[in-house]
């Protein structure tokens, strides 16, 4: 229902976090997120999806990113947060190179527990110099 809805109205993140907050099932919230996140009028706050759900609902998360793309979903006011990639996928390669671009302006302070490969990363600001084309990373 809603997402026939939502091709008609324009909301903001916080009417789409109240209507979220309105169900547990994680997987209406991510049919919901996935359709009225398209539909919101202040994309600087459409990564609340990071807040609204609950540890428990990660694999809804997931989805969501891999449904909806990673880039898509990336919120450059507030990059914050933890990053797993997968390098042999290109959308995760391009947005290990945006977040490794932000920390050569800002600095690599807030660039924390980055593996590479499940391994530590010595010199972070090496890392993200050349930031790796293979494997998997993590960092915080």
């Amino acid at each position: 229902m809603f997402r026939i809805l939502s091709e008609y109205i324009w909301i903001t993140t916080e009417q789409l976090r109240k209507i979220l907050e309105l169900h547990e099932d994680a997987a209406f919230k991510r049919e919901i997120y996935i359709a009225g996140v398209g539909r919101v009028t202040d994309y600087e706050n459409y990564d609340f999806v990071k807040t609204a759900l609950k540890p428990s609902e990660a694999a809804a998360m997931k989805d969501i990113y891999q449904r909806v793309g990673l880039l898509n979903l990336f919120n450059p006011f507030h990059p914050e947060g933890t990053y797993e990639f997968s390098l042999q996928v290109y959308e995760e390669r391009i947005m290990l190179n945006i977040l490794c671009e932000l920390a050569k302006k800002e600095g690599t302070k807030f660039v924390t527990n980055v593996l590479q490969d499940k391994q530590p990363v010595e010199g972070v600001d090496e890392f993200v110099k050349a930031p790796p084309k293979e494997g998997t990373q993590k960092s915080h």
